[in-house]
């Protein structure tokens, strides 16, 4: 069965999407009273995306969840109602036991960050309490558009290699921050830079984190990079926290040139003076919940605090 996998009923040739033929009985119930399409093959994409909202940068969402004892019908069933505008759509996830993948469509910042779909679907999930993050090997990827780095090829790669050699440099933070563990990071989304101070250029680079899906960030796609760091979550707000992460890395790599970021070497030896004073400031804004986070000075002189690189 093409969705709750009864060997008797397992089609020779799995199609997307799916239909009542590749259904066992039960699950041929459901999926008459839900209607067609609604659970995709894993590497379905439609033929043309709705974006929603306007504007330069355009985010994707990919959301993976494992639901555990529920069939996956069932899950999409509890979401279905709000997929106004086809705003997103659900796909088997091969790499989970029993898992779906959420996919949205692309967003402007502005619709990402005041629409109330993803905060909508993650509270259903949440009480139905379905599993997610490292404990089920699910991840939560944001797709960038590609155009947003600039209107050529050659303008494209320059600007995404600011982009990959600034969160390279602060991997140990992201990583703590991502909430994956060490297995999830090694296998699944792993960094290429040996330490923080490993510079490499931007042919090696560009290279690198082309190689292989199962990176940090992901840039062999046609018309997007893939962020894959950050674990898969039903908490609203963690979703927000690893949003923001991603756009405050986004807007401070393109605001400088790779010369002004080379010199972030300098400065997370010169900010190390400053860090009782930020991690004051920091647990006064947001308590207890990142403290071991805000020991690492060099991303709250970046990202946190919002300081701006230049010359000592």
């Amino acid at each position: 069965c093409y969705n709750c996998e009864t060997k008797k009923w397992l089609p020779i040739h799995k199609t997307a999407p799916a239909t009542p033929k590749t259904l066992c009985p039960k699950c041929k119930k459901k999926f008459k009273k839900l209607g067609i399409p609604k659970l995709y093959d894993s590497d379905y994409k439609p033929e043309k995306y709705k974006f929603q909202g306007k504007g330069k940068l355009y985010i994707g969402v990919e959301l993976e969840v494992d639901t555990l004892l529920y069939d996956t019908l069932e899950i999409w069933e509890c979401i279905e109602p709000f997929r106004k505008n086809n705003i997103f759509w659900c796909s088997h996830e091969l790499s989970v036991d029993n898992g779906i993948e959420v996919i949205f469509q692309p967003m402007s910042w502005k619709f990402i960050t005041q629409d109330k779909t993803i905060e909508n679907i993650m509270s259903v999930l949440g009480k139905k309490g379905v599993g997610t993050g490292s404990l089920y090997n699910c991840g939560l990827h944001f797709h960038i558009n590609k155009s947003y780095f600039g209107k050529n090829n050659k303008k494209q790669e320059h600007n995404i290699y600011k982009f990959l050699y600034l969160f390279d440099k602060f991997q140990q933070d992201l990583i703590l921050l991502s909430d994956r563990d060490g297995y999830d990071v090694q296998n699944f989304c792993g960094f290429f830079g040996k330490s923080e101070r490993d510079r490499r250029s931007e042919e090696t680079m560009l290279k690198e984190y082309n190689y292989g899906k199962y990176t940090a960030i992901y840039t062999g796609h046609e018309e997007t990079i893939e962020v894959r760091l950050f674990s898969g979550t039903i908490c609203y707000k963690d979703f927000q926290r690893y949003l923001n992460i991603v756009y405050k890395f986004l807007i401070k790599s393109q605001k400088y040139t790779i010369e002004e970021l080379y010199k972030v070497n300098d400065y997370i030896n010169v900010i190390n003076t400053w860090q009782i004073k930020l991690n004051v400031v920091y647990l006064d804004k947001l308590g207890g919940v990142w403290v071991e986070a805000i020991r690492k000075t060099g991303f709250i002189k970046i990202i946190v605090e919002d300081i701006i690189i230049k010359d000592k």
